[in-house]
């Protein structure tokens, strides 16, 4: 029956219930506030999916070659330009 009575809560003092109230209320704002933040990212995110611009094509793309033939043609550089290297990636060449 002693363990009984040790194992009940006793009731705190007027200044520890104070301040155990102000924590509450303390951790209960934060929490809405996150969850405010929260909201607003994910609105943002949903705004910006659905009203970004539809992605423009490629434009080394407009080129049509038939499957197998080799690509052609001239690179016109201007006077005094001089290539120090160059690099193919795909169907890319950088000079």
């Amino acid at each position: 029956m002693a363990a009984a009575d040790e194992d009940e809560e006793k009731p705190l003092d007027p200044e520890v219930e104070k301040v155990r109230k102000k924590l509450v209320r303390f951790v209960g704002i934060n929490l809405g506030l996150l969850f405010l933040a929260l909201m607003v990212v994910i609105a943002a995110l949903v705004y910006k999916t659905r009203t970004a611009p539809p992605a423009a094509p490629s434009v080394a793309g407009d080129i049509q070659v038939p499957s197998g033939e080799p690509l052609t043609g001239d690179i016109v550089l201007p006077v005094g330009a001089k290539v120090i290297s160059q690099s193919l990636s795909g169907n890319r060449v950088s000079i």
